[in-house]
């Protein structure tokens, strides 16, 4: 049974003819007869009473004339809905910790100004997890500071910033130190599959320098509470220390000739359906990236 078959037996019902749902519908009568058929064959039951040349809905045909009407004008509705866009207004992102904490609660906020009807949904993982997601359809797009694979992808860089080292005067009170200083000092990093970590060991590979963390966490908080308590040394993003630190405890140190930097990037499927919804979406963080972007230059 097909929407075709309902749609003939409504037109049938409502001309209470075959003759005459023929020559609505711009089929022949025999048509007409075997799609008729071919549904009281499929529900096992007769749904019209033929009598005196005239035909009439049996019991079983009334019930059905009534899902008919139902599901034909939902299918009806779908269309509409579908095919406009606007009346779509989901979207579905995942975002690595680091922008989770962050750029996560200014970006929601942004978009409920923006677009006050969308309803969004986000995953909040390590980047290695929010790629997995997007490769897997569990997300419409990806906000993260890591891609391995940019194959079938549209990707787009939004953001840049520097990564910083932090820790406590009591710990370590000097204001730089070397990269190969570094690396041996009790470091306390986000954990492996991080875009953090990821841009932290391309830094000291480098540098021939070897990674060997005393602490690594996906919490960020954790490594701050960690490096206040005098255990080691942090690197993490600027932005986030910025808000987090508190001067009389931690400080910033510098490492000459050496730069952390991490970039930010939007990244959706290449073959994936876009609603208009989705689309806006994207294009508004861009602009809310661009415009992170440009106070820090100014800064």
């Amino acid at each position: 049974m097909t929407l075709r078959h309902l749609t003939i037996f409504k037109c049938v019902c409502d001309k209470m003819s075959i003759t005459g749902a023929a020559e609505k519908l711009n089929m022949t009568q025999p048509a007409v007869s075997i799609a008729i058929k071919e549904l009281e064959a499929f529900y096992c039951a007769k749904l019209f009473d033929r009598i005196n040349r005239r035909i009439y809905l049996t019991q079983a045909g009334e019930i059905l004339r009534q899902y008919a009407d139902t599901i034909l004008s939902r299918f009806d509705e779908s269309i509409s809905v579908i095919r406009d866009e606007s009346n779509i207004m989901t979207c579905r992102m995942g975002v690595n910790v680091a922008v989770g904490e962050e750029f996560l609660s200014d970006i929601l906020k942004m978009l409920k100004s923006k677009m006050p009807e969308l309803t969004p949904s986000v995953i909040i993982d390590n980047a290695d997890t929010i790629e997995k997601k997007l490769v897997e359809n569990g997300i419409d797009f990806a906000i993260t500071d890591t891609l391995h694979d940019t194959a079938n992808r549209s990707v787009s860089r939004i953001y840049s910033e520097e990564m910083q080292i932090i820790c406590s005067y009591k710990f370590f009170s000097g204001k730089s130190i070397t990269i190969e200083e570094l690396s041996k000092q009790p470091l306390l990093l986000r954990e492996k599959g991080s875009g953090c970590r990821d841009c932290i060991e391309s830094v000291f590979s480098a540098n021939d320098c070897e990674v060997v963390p005393l602490a690594e966490s996906t919490s960020t908080l954790s490594l701050i509470n960690m490096a206040k308590n005098d255990l080691g040394m942090a690197i993490l993003p600027k932005t986030l220390i910025a808000h987090m630190k508190e001067n009389s405890i931690l400080h910033t140190v510098e490492v000459p000739n050496c730069r952390f930097e991490r970039h930010h990037y939007i990244a959706y499927l290449s073959n994936k359906y876009m609603a208009l919804a989705i689309r806006q979406s994207i294009e508004e963080i861009k602009s809310f990236f661009d415009s992170i972007q440009n106070s820090s230059i100014q800064s």
